[in-house]
């Protein structure tokens, strides 16, 4: 999980703003909603970020386990 991650659930979710189709395939939708409420959108690409620079620093743990401290 990086922050490329973030770009393409960015992306997706400008897509589907416009009108037009996410680009993600079903697995990489259930991935992407990592606050899992249902939808992927620009709150989960900010989490990814988020998790990236904590891994980037040197954190050690999951996402779920991040994301439960946050």
């Amino acid at each position: 999980i990086n922050a490329a991650d973030a770009a393409l659930l960015l992306k997706s979710a400008s897509a589907i703003g416009s009108g037009g189709a996410s680009g993600l395939t079903d697995a990489q939708k259930t991935a992407a909603d990592v606050d899992g409420d249902g939808t992927c959108n620009a709150v989960d690409a900010a989490l990814i970020l988020q998790y990236a620079a904590y891994v980037g620093t040197g954190g050690t743990q999951t996402i779920e386990e991040f994301l439960n401290r946050t």
